[in-house]
C-alpha cells in the first residue's frame, strides 16, 4: 500500500457520520475533523461534538483508479473537484489538522472562563509568552486582548484557547 492521497467529500446536511461509516465499511480511510462546542439545552450549557467543516470530510485513496462514484454512497453529494477532476488535498494538511484537533485548538471553551478585565498570558501563537488583559470575549471563541508591544498598548484578537488566564 502506497502513500494515501486525500480528497474532500461533500455530504448532505448532517450526513457526515453516515457517509464516513459507509466509506469505512467499503474499506476507505476517512477523516472527519470534529471539535467540541457548547450549546444550550433546557436552559443549561452542554458540550457537544460537531464536525469542524459541516458537510465535508476527507477520504484517503491509494490511487486515482480507486476513485468511486459519489452517487453510490448514501448521503454523499459529490467530491470537491476542479474542471470535473477530484481535487487532492495538499500534503501535510491532514497531519496538521489532526495535530490541531489533538491539541484541542478548535474546541470552544465556555465564555465565562475568560471575562473582560482578567489577566493572562498567550499560551501559543505569534504572541506566545506575552501577558495581556482581556478586553472582550467575541462570539464565545475569540478574545480581544490588550498587550504592550514596542512600548505601546495594542489590542489584538486571538482564539480563546490561545489565551491562558493567570
Amino acid at each position: 500500500m502506497g502513500e494515501l492521497d486525500w480528497y474532500v467529500a461533500y455530504t448532505g446536511v448532517a450526513a457526515e457520520l453516515r457517509v464516513a461509516e459507509d466509506l469505512q465499511d467499503r474499506g476507505y480511510p476517512v477523516f472527519l475533523p470534529q471539535h467540541e462546542v457548547w450549546v444550550r439545552r433546557r436552559c443549561k450549557r452542554v458540550k457537544r461534538v460537531r464536525p469542524l467543516f459541516p458537510r465535508y470530510l476527507f477520504v484517503g485513496i491509494d490511487s486515482p483508479d480507486d476513485l468511486f462514484d459519489p452517487r453510490d454512497v448514501d448521503g454523499m453529494q459529490a467530491m470537491l473537484a476542479v474542471d470535473g477532476m477530484p481535487l487532492k488535498v495538499p500534503p501535510g494538511v491532514i497531519a496538521g489538522l489532526r495535530a490541531a484537533i489533538d491539541d484541542g485548538r478548535f474546541n470552544e471553551r465556555l465564555p465565562e472562563a475568560v471575562k473582560p478585565g482578567m489577566s493572562g498570558r498567550f499560551a501559543r501563537g505569534s504572541f506566545e509568552g506575552l501577558e495581556g488583559v482581556c478586553e472582550a470575549v467575541v462570539g464565545g471563541a475569540r478574545v480581544q486582548v490588550l498587550i504592550e508591544l514596542l512600548g505601546r498598548k495594542v489590542s489584538v484578537f486571538t482564539a480563546i484557547d490561545d489565551f491562558a488566564i493567570a
